[in-house]
């Protein structure tokens, strides 16, 4: 059964998201960089894992300016990536994660998937999954794929892509040092 977990997220921790963003980049891959809404979306959701796996707020001056590797956060030697998803609503367990086949190159060990509900200004940490094992776990969806969503409308892939059902990850705190 799928249960994530849910963080309200404080003004104060998008106003110093917000602020980082203000004077760095974390995209430089020179594609699918994300505008400043997706990249503090994305710092969001990895402040919050953070906090969770280490029970200790980050310090943003100490995160690297542009590309970090894919390597967001390290935890009992775990490298892991946080993929966040900006939505309008809470998730289910057949909701999907999105994942970029271009970034199966890092060399993280563990992706970490968040979703942040815009409105309501709450990261829910859906789970996690090896990265090794998203050909198994994920759906492949070639780039220029055009995928149908439940509400009758659609959008084409810009990327090759794996999507992973929240029912499919590993709750966070199951994550360890021996994944």
């Amino acid at each position: 059964m799928f249960i994530s977990k849910k963080y309200l997220v404080s003004p104060w921790i998008i106003e110093a998201c917000q602020g980082f963003l203000r004077s760095h980049s974390l995209g430089n891959r020179g594609v699918e960089d994300g505008t400043f809404e997706q990249q503090l979306t994305g710092l969001i959701g990895e402040y919050i894992v953070y906090y969770h796996l280490k029970k200790v707020k980050p310090n943003l001056s100490q995160k690297e300016d542009g590309f970090d590797g894919g390597i967001d956060i390290i935890h009992n030697s775990v490298r892991i990536d946080v993929k966040t998803m900006g939505r309008n609503s809470f998730v289910r367990g057949e909701y999907v994660n999105n994942f970029y086949v271009m970034q199966q190159k890092y060399a993280c060990d563990v992706l970490v998937f968040c979703s942040y509900h815009k409105t309501q200004k709450v990261i829910e940490i859906c789970g996690w999954i090896n990265k090794k094992d998203l050909p198994q776990k994920g759906i492949f969806y070639q780039a220029g794929t055009k995928r149908l969503r439940n509400n009758g409308t659609f959008f084409l892939f810009r990327q090759d892509n794996y999507e992973v059902k929240n029912q499919d990850l590993q709750h966070i705190d199951l994550l360890k040092s021996d994944v």
